[in-house]
């Protein structure tokens, strides 16, 4: 998605809290999308792909004898995601979400069907954040990573993970993920994600930290409320890359050491650990960060399946929480931005 440097790098791209409570982040949820996309009925759609997608899975173990496992089906790949598109539950959720048909190549993951959130309104109060959020289909986000315009703010939530403070200096590191999966595979990213939208958070019984915790931090990392010694709202970046939305960063200070961390993630069962193919921390001052962040950030990556390691570089996203994070500027991270896709 190629956009103007201008809106990229532009004034508001970064906010900085001042250690705002995660208490003090709050939301009002419709389930009803607002202006053209009011009539899209989204549960309707999440059910239909949720019946097709247990009948391809028992397909799928029938055919092969073993469970179906998105992150590993290597030249199963194709035949996988044919088998969905070819079913008529597919072409009747896109005609329900209104996607027009030559975005189905674009929707390369068709068995990600979640309702996610869409930042209707943002409000900075006195006593904290408000945010309005409305419903987006995972179908929806697919096509706009790959330049389909609709009116969506698409809400994301991440984690700047500390660790403990290790050794004489008593210095933390940040955890920085090398992804995996099918998106943006082999590339650096903090942990990061769609602010999923559950029962809990859509009856106000969780907050978005809470959703974070439950489907980033503890599915992809493996981190438990007992490693954590304390979270703050960090920072809000609007990510005009990727996502076409805000990124809401939480600074999470846990009470484990980087071999820890990485200990967590590497005995964590929970399928989702495959969306980073490994772990690699760098030092928590602004020195380091500044240095990362100026020597893999690009500017656009491609969600290609075949990056190579000397090709491996910093998602947008990413590199502008990092920023936030050790005081740079957005102007800061335009030095390092280079025209065309990466």
């Amino acid at each position: 998605m190629e956009t103007n440097e201008s809106i990229l790098f532009g004034d508001e791209i970064i906010t900085v809290y001042n250690s705002l409570d995660v208490s003090e982040l709050t939301h009002t949820y419709s389930p009803r999308a607002s202006g053209e996309r009011g009539g899209i009925d989204f549960n309707n759609a999440h059910q239909i792909l949720d019946s097709l997608d247990r009948d391809v899975r028992n397909w799928y173990k029938e055919r092969y004898k073993e469970d179906m496992d998105t992150y590993h089906l290597g030249e199963k790949f194709e035949t996988v995601q044919q088998k969905y598109r070819d079913d008529g539950r597919f072409t009747e959720a896109l005609q329900i979400l209104e996607i027009p048909s030559e975005q189905v190549e674009n929707i390369r993951i068709p068995w990600w069907n979640e309702i996610a959130g869409d930042e209707i309104g943002y409000e900075r109060k006195d006593d904290g954040v408000h945010i309005q959020i409305g419903p987006r289909h995972s179908y929806e986000t697919q096509c706009i990573r790959n330049g389909f315009k609709r009116s969506i703010s698409s809400l994301s939530v991440a984690g700047i993970i500390l660790s403990a403070p290790e050794g004489k200096s008593q210095e933390r590191f940040i955890a920085i993920g090398i992804r995996g999966g099918k998106s943006y595979r082999n590339t650096y990213h903090i942990n990061a994600g769609a602010l999923g939208i559950t029962p809990e958070f859509a009856r106000y019984e969780h907050s978005m930290y809470d959703v974070f915790k439950q489907l980033e931090l503890v599915k992809e990392f493996g981190i438990q409320d007992r490693d954590i010694d304390r979270a703050c709202v960090h920072s809000r970046i609007m990510d005009y890359s990727i996502e076409n939305g805000p990124m809401y960063n939480f600074l999470v200070e846990t009470n484990l050491t980087r071999n820890q961390i990485h200990e967590k993630w590497k005995t964590n069962f929970d399928p989702d650990k495959a969306e980073h193919q490994n772990i690699l921390f760098i030092p928590a001052n602004a020195g380091s960060i500044k240095n990362f962040v100026l020597h893999n950030y690009k500017g656009h990556c491609d969600s290609k399946m075949e990056r190579t390691n000397d090709h491996r570089f910093l998602l947008h996203p990413g590199a502008l929480a990092l920023a936030a994070y050790s005081g740079m500027s957005s102007a800061d991270l335009k030095t390092a931005y280079q025209p065309g896709q990466h």
